[in-house]
């Protein structure tokens, strides 16, 4: 098939409601596991900060921890 033919081919394809359907199934999936993974890095960065909070050897270390999850809460935000 030449290059026209395959974009033809697919634009029409592209049309199709069913295959409408089905891109829309596969985007809408793929966004649900997008958001799982965000939240679930985002668990395990709290997790860390909050480790380190309480144990970190430095202070320094556990203002940083401190801040960075008070940040997360929207405790430093202007009002």
């Amino acid at each position: 098939m030449s290059q026209n033919t395959i974009w033809q081919a697919s634009s029409r394809l592209a049309k199709h409601p069913k295959v409408v359907a089905r891109l829309d199934e596969l985007r809408t999936e793929k966004e649900a596991e997008e958001r799982m993974l965000r939240l679930s890095y985002g668990d395990f960065v709290i997790n860390e900060l909050q480790k380190l909070a309480l144990n970190a050897k430095s202070d320094k270390a556990r203002i940083k921890a401190l801040e960075l999850l008070g940040k997360t809460v929207g405790m430093f935000t202007a009002k």
